[in-house]
């Protein structure tokens, strides 16, 4: 009871505060208003208890006008920082925010007591943040609570062979994840073990999560290394040209470090736990350490999934490290014209494709020689993913001349300004050298592994033209900065083919180095000249990508071994958008809803293919309202859901059961189209 009196208490002073303020603050007549009269209040709660979270930084993002933080009378702190404005709850996780205007603000708070941040709205960790509105200048509103839940911990220790503290060791984590229809596992955080063997996460979001020792064997041929060493002495420009070389192809760097075995230079790694493995003598076998998952599995459909609660803190997720006998592995590369050179060669561990990244996940590293060769050295047995690739890069100058240029993002939004800087890519020619690439299935048993042959393929090169419906195309030395995105939806594929070049010409046609077989998302965007004077048209949006008239926004882009050179980029100017409300059973505005849309042909997305662009969930706002802008045209099915009713409304499942109870709605090009829908609550 004293507690509810205290918080009315304080709401009553907010509003005698915010009033007299009004009167007070108000301008001379004949002059218009400089700030809003309206204001927010409200609470930082623990998720699980309800219990007040005193200290805790809130910050105020949105709005239309100028926000300023409130000077309450309790014991809330005024944080002196740039907007978003910021106030440290008082004792009783009470704040408050005056001064503001009509429009729709973002209230997010952050606690470093074990707390994960959060946001006004959040029915979960990590979940979406809803939009407070104020409908007018002198709107109030009060009752706002912002539930924080506790990190999850994981603890453990690592033991040698010996039972002896393996100190140094790096531990990583991996939460499994859901993106683009699939489960993956996304990097958490990376601890170390200290003198005592022992190691500890924090700060983790629940969820599901494992926890891996990830060992990597590298071999370095004595040859590179002599290169390098040659390189070095002959001057900045030479050794420049090696590393260049050698990075656009994945190859490690020509270190020194480690044990010299035969004509390679070997060493792991996993933090300083290389100790682990003992010196290989001359006659005797290279020893090694595969990756480790807990409790003891080599392989990811082995490991054990740890599922963390909110403040769960896990303990004796321990390890012990055992040195095996490892064997080589040798063969040589070759491309179209004989043996590849300087081309780095990995074996990623088994199940590499279910990880968000690649990066981390090789149990091997090797390059070859000048005669195509390579060699790993300390493989342990098991099935593994042999991948080689490399993707030519652009020479030419390192700067552009000073140049403002807007990039006009999804909706028409700028994602930010630029000037001078790195030349970008587009303007320099193609290198004319193809990308070579090669993903094979390899096993290795107990004996060394000699003669492998491994093929490296051509890349399939993109090309095609920009095309601009509804207005004249923006100008050539504009259109030729054009920033297109080719991005795998296939797993496995590695990280080198996002960044590979592609070069826009005056006229609209582009063209791009080679790709590897898989499938890929593709996009594109237009920067514009920032001037004072207000743009003839509205900025150019990308719509879509198409090949023979057929859209590629759900299914993408399938690469095989031949040469595209069809593809076209479809620009217009118009905005597409729903919008409207959302009523719960009794009609009135549902402030807990979760608005989703997705393609009426579910082909795609039944199969685990979704594009992010026509897969998409927006939360009402506090007045039961919602916006989903910049959607391609199409057929689609929307509902309105609870927002905790699915833990990922993104997997297949849940999108069918969620496309069972929706509507069905046609989106023309450039439709603004208003739809009122009712939260469905019977979701099987």
């Amino acid at each position: 009871m004293r507690a509810r009196a205290s918080a009315r208490s304080f709401v009553v002073g907010i509003v005698a505060l915010a009033s007299g303020l009004a009167t007070a603050q108000a301008p001379p007549q004949n002059q218009p208003p400089q700030r809003g009269r309206g204001f927010v209040v409200g609470q930082v709660v623990d998720a699980a208890d309800g219990r007040p979270i005193p200290g805790a930084i809130v910050s105020i993002g949105g709005g239309t006008g100028p926000v300023e933080a409130g000077l309450v009378p309790f014991d809330v702190t005024i944080v002196p920082t740039a907007a978003p404005r910021q106030v440290i709850t008082d004792s009783a996780g009470r704040f408050f925010f005056r001064e503001l205007s009509a429009g729709s603000y973002t209230i997010r708070a952050n606690a470093f007591s074990g707390y994960l941040s959060g946001a006004y709205g959040a029915s979960r960790p990590g979940g979406l943040a809803q939009s407070v509105v104020l409908e007018r200048d002198d709107d109030r509103r009060g009752g706002l609570t912002i539930r924080l839940w506790q990190a999850a911990l994981i603890n453990g220790r690592i033991i040698d062979e010996f039972g002896e503290p393996a100190i140094g060791m790096q531990v990583r984590s991996f939460r499994r994840t859901f993106s683009g229809g699939r489960a993956r596992l996304s990097p958490g955080p990376t601890a170390t073990t200290d003198d005592r063997g022992v190691y500890r996460f924090s700060g983790l979001t629940p969820g599901e999560y494992l926890v891996a020792l990830m060992f990597t064997s590298t071999s370095m041929p004595i040859s590179a290394v002599d290169a390098y060493m040659q390189a070095a002495s002959a001057g900045s420009s030479a050794m420049e040209q090696l590393l260049n070389e050698r990075t656009i192809s994945g190859a490690p760097f020509p270190s020194t470090s480690g044990f010299r075995v035969g004509d390679h230079m070997f060493s792991t790694s996993a933090g300083r736990g290389g100790s682990l493995v003992p010196a290989p003598s001359d006659d005797g076998p290279v020893m090694s350490v595969p990756t480790t998952f807990y409790p003891g599995a080599t392989s990811v459909s082995q490991a054990t999934v740890l599922t963390l609660a909110s403040g769960e803190d896990r303990t004796g997720v321990d390890f012990q490290i055992k040195p095996r006998r490892a064997v080589s592995v040798s063969g040589v590369v070759t491309g179209p014209d004989g043996p590849v050179t300087n081309v780095g060669v990995r074996l990623l561990i088994s199940g590499a494709e279910e990880f968000a990244s690649l990066f981390g996940t090789e149990a091997a590293l090797t390059s070859t020689d000048a005669a195509g060769r390579f060699t790993f050295l300390g493989v342990t047995s098991g099935t593994y993913t042999l991948q080689s690739i490399r993707v030519p890069r652009a020479t030419g100058p390192r700067t552009s001349p000073t140049t403002s240029i807007e990039v006009a993002g999804p909706g028409g939004l700028t994602m930010g300004i630029m000037s001078g800087g790195p030349v970008s890519t587009a303007t320099l020619p193609l290198p004319q050298d193809p990308t070579l690439w090669a993903t094979m299935p390899l096993t290795v048993g107990e004996s060394d592994l000699h003669n492998v042959s491994v093929a490296m393929r051509s890349g399939a090169r993109l090309s095609g033209r920009l095309v601009f419906e509804g207005g004249e195309p923006p100008p050539a030395d504009i259109l030729q900065r054009a920033n297109i995105s080719i991005n795998p939806m296939t797993t496995g594929l590695p990280s080198q083919v996002s960044t590979a070049q592609k070069r826009v010409e005056t006229d609209g046609r582009f063209a791009t180095v080679g790709y590897p077989a898989g499938r890929y998302n593709v996009s594109a965007s237009i920067p514009v000249v920032s001037t004072t004077a207000a743009p003839a048209t509205p900025p150019w949006r990308f719509k879509y990508a198409r090949i023979g008239g057929r859209d590629l926004t759900d299914e993408g882009l399938e690469v095989g071994t031949s040469d595209i050179t069809a593809l076209e980029l479809i620009f217009g100017t118009t905005t597409t958008e729903i919008s409207g409300t959302v009523v719960d059973g009794k009609g009135l505005p549902d402030a807990s809803a979760l608005v989703v849309v997705m393609p009426a042909d579910s082909s795609a997305w039944k199969s685990g293919v979704i594009s992010t662009r026509r897969v998409r969930a927006a939360r009402t706002t506090t007045t039961g309202a919602y916006t989903l802008g910049a959607l391609p045209a199409g057929e689609y099915f929307i509902a309105a859901i609870p927002e905790g009713a699915f833990e990922s409304w993104q997997e297949p499942r849940s999108l069918e059961a969620i496309s069972r109870l929706a509507a069905r709605i046609s989106l023309g090009d450039g439709n603004k189209l208003s739809q009122r829908l009712t939260t469905v609550t019977s979701i099987k």
